[in-house]
């Protein structure tokens, strides 16, 4: 007996029989660990027939059980503390509800931020004070039908802030049992911004869509394979259907076999290359052929690849036929530019004929006047005549050579290509001057004008010719 109650004395140390006792019963003990070992030492010593060693034995047994129970109960606080951080640190808000009261139990750092209250104003509340006051029974008969199905849930609804702002959420709701007790864990996510950004979205695709529809322009989308998913109303108008009636069609619905194989064609080089095609082509309006202009460019997916292509065409009919008529009249001017050109010709010849017969002209009178004329009033001033007589034999002469002298001087700067510095010497040496005084009258050295002496002979055909050069272009005055 005495051994019965050592062994149970060290059972008692070790806290350890509760769980022998919990397990060969199937569950959890239901009363403090002192009651539990009181009873327990009763089974002891009640437990005669039981020899000290196996009593030992199963005093392991429980100081093993006891220990593994520790290390799971310090596992199951881990995991407690783990759940918690998650909780409170997620990036939704996170409500619980007590189902029975609508009251909200808890709530995450999230769900703070998102009301602008803190978790202990928040804790407490009923649920329908979250949102609106205006629509307090819309979202009470929601939560009661919710609880009463006991199913997930998704519903988009408002909640108001503490400064009295209303915010849309993404509610995702569901019942679940927690510490015996069911409650309905709600997730609310902000959806402010996501909402924002469809509305701008939406009003952009509005303003996109107007001003397709009223653009003068066709415009169409097809897919990769050339069929037809949207036009706008103008091109809609033209082929005489509504501009959804025309998903699903090709060009061969609406066109000629010869046009409709050129417009796919086409859409194929565009699809296989990803390269814009900008082409004038004919196109049937009305039963009639005209003229457009256009580009297609291929679409492309998030990832890059060609999904379709989107076509726009306007009418270039007019501007065809005015590139045809500046053809036509380009044509006329280049054959007027050519007749001109030919009677500029002829011109450009009789105005050389017209020329040389005046050159010609001044040749001979200059010609004449030297050898028929002047010779015989110098005679005529050698000749006995009076004073009288001589003076106006004096004034003939002068008017002679008045008359010559641009005859002479043409003659010796254009035809005969004399420079500015030639025809001074020229000049000089018709007067009778010598080389040293056309020297200090020019203000040269005599080297200088005995080279322009050389040149002019040279280009009057002097050279190697006995004739005074003086006396020569005396004779062409």
């Amino acid at each position: 007996m005495r051994s019965y109650k050592k062994l149970h004395s060290c059972c008692y140390s070790c806290c350890s029989c509760c769980l022998l006792i919990s397990i060969q019963r199937g569950g959890p003990p239901k009363y403090s660990l002192n009651t539990f070992l009181f009873r327990f030492q009763q089974e002891v010593l009640m437990s005669e027939r039981l020899t000290y060693e196996e009593l030992e034995r199963r005093v392991r047994e429980l100081e093993k059980a006891a220990s593994q129970l520790r290390r799971e109960n310090d596992g199951l606080k881990d995991s407690e503390n783990r759940c918690r951080a998650l909780f409170d640190n997620a990036s939704d808000a996170i409500f619980i509800v007590d189902v029975k009261t609508g009251i909200v139990l808890d709530a995450n750092k999230e769900a703070e931020r998102l009301l602008g209250r803190s978790r202990r104003d928040i804790i407490g509340m009923h649920q329908s004070l979250l949102h609106p006051a205006d629509k307090v029974q819309y979202y009470r008969n929601k939560f009661n039908a919710h609880v009463e199905s006991e199913r997930v849930s998704d519903l988009e609804a408002e909640i108001v802030k503490a400064d009295g702002r209303t915010v849309p959420v993404y509610i995702s709701a569901a019942v679940i049992e927690l510490k015996g007790k069911k409650v309905i864990q709600g997730i609310f996510r902000d959806i402010s911004e996501p909402r924002r950004a469809t509305e701008e979205l939406r009003q952009s695709e509005k303003k996109y869509r107007t001003l397709v529809e009223h653009l003068p322009q066709k415009i169409f989308h097809k897919d990769a394979d050339s069929v037809y998913v949207s036009c706008n109303e103008n091109y809609a108008t033209d082929l005489k259907i509504r501009p959804e009636e025309i998903k699903g069609k090709t060009d061969y619905d609406f066109f000629p076999k010869k046009l409709a194989e050129k417009y796919r064609s086409d859409d194929k080089e565009v699809i296989a290359s990803g390269q814009t095609k900008d082409v004038e082509e004919v196109y049937v309006q009305d039963g009639r052929e005209v003229f457009v202009q256009t580009v297609k460019t291929p679409i492309r997916d998030e990832g890059g690849h060609i999904t379709g292509m989107l076509g726009i065409f306007w009418d270039i009919t007019k501007r065809k036929q005015a590139e045809e008529a500046l053809r036509e009249r380009e044509a006329v001017l280049q054959a007027q530019s050519n007749e001109l050109g030919e009677l500029n010709s002829a011109l450009r010849v009789l105005l050389k004929r017209r020329d040389e017969d005046k050159i010609e002209f001044e040749k001979k009178i200059f010609s004449n006047l030297n050898q028929m004329v002047i010779p015989h009033l110098k005679k005529l001033k050698r000749s006995g005549l009076d004073s009288e007589q001589r003076t106006y034999v004096n004034i003939l002469e002068s008017s002679l050579k008045n008359i010559i002298a641009p005859f002479s001087h043409k003659l010796l700067s254009k035809y005969l290509n004399l420079t500015p510095r030639e025809i001074q010497v020229a000049n000089l040496l018709r007067e009778g001057k010598t080389t040293r005084a056309i020297a200090e009258l020019l203000n040269l050295s005599q080297n200088a004008v005995v080279f322009h002496r050389y040149r002019l002979r040279e280009k009057l055909g002097l050279k190697k010719k006995r004739i005074n050069l003086g006396a020569y272009l005396s004779s062409l005055r």
